[in-house]
């Protein structure tokens, strides 16, 4: 009798525990359902986004465009004046340094007229040189005339055009492209979320705000105590996928 009584907790602890078994089991069978079908619809996100990206969105991006209106309307001569007489008051950096460097690193003694002539096409215009009209030509050759007056050194450049040298000319150029997963632009916008509300928001009391369109963060200067007394004048940069913060009087 005591033996048939010692069996029964056996009995129920050896079917408890397969009934736990059952139900870990199941639940590892619903969640590997639910990650395979999960899989299976990110991998169709991931070809729908490389098909618009490739097939329907660069094309678009790659087709170049007239400049801005508002940009062609400005006075290009007037900004690259400007433009030279801050490079005057340069210490340390040469009009060599600067030309060669917008041509690529180029040796300024291989330099031409016309590969100098041709940046200031793109400077000026956005546009190629032969693609000028008569009176942006004047006007790109009243700038190249008003270089050489304020720097002699110009003059040294050889008449006509080196086909090996290449300036600078991003508005011109197609876009280089490099695919990232769908996936990685999700982490980036989480991220960012978070750092714009966690500690830019939370923390450091900055407000979103957005003018004309373009969105800015603020914190009202004196907020924050400097070790000189003073209110510190808050700087943010946000350059996804890092953001930075920096403060100064």
């Amino acid at each position: 009798m005591a033996a048939a009584f010692s069996t029964v907790p056996s009995a129920l602890l050896q079917s408890t525990n397969s009934c736990n078994d059952s139900i870990l089991s199941s639940d590892l069978e619903f969640i590997r359902t639910i990650f395979i079908y999960f899989s299976i619809f990110w991998v169709i996100l991931e070809i729908a986004f490389f098909i618009i990206i490739q097939f329907v969105l660069l094309p678009s991006l790659q087709k170049l465009r007239p400049p801005d209106s508002r940009v062609c309307k400005s006075n290009a001569v007037d900004f690259m004046r400007r433009i030279l007489d801050c490079m005057q008051d340069l210490r340390g950096y040469s009009i060599e340094q600067y030309i060669s460097g917008f041509l690529c690193n180029a040796p300024f003694e291989d330099i031409c007229v016309d590969n100098f002539r041709s940046l200031l096409a793109w400077a000026m215009f956005s546009k190629h040189l032969k693609d000028l009209s008569s009176i942006e030509l004047v006007d790109m050759q009243t700038v190249y005339d008003m270089a050489c007056q304020k720097f002699p050194q110009l003059l040294k450049l050889k008449a006509g055009f080196n086909p090996k040298l290449k300036h600078v000319s991003m508005t011109l150029e197609p876009i280089p492209v490099i695919h990232r997963p769908l996936l990685v632009y999700v982490a980036v916008h989480l991220g960012e979320a978070v750092v714009n509300n966690l500690f830019l928001r939370t923390m450091y009391g900055f407000q979103s705000l957005e003018l004309n369109g373009i969105t800015y963060w603020y914190k009202q200067h004196g907020h924050r105590e400097s070790h000189d007394g003073r209110g510190g004048l808050y700087l943010t940069i946000i350059h996804p996928p890092l953001s930075l913060l920096s403060t100064g009087d």
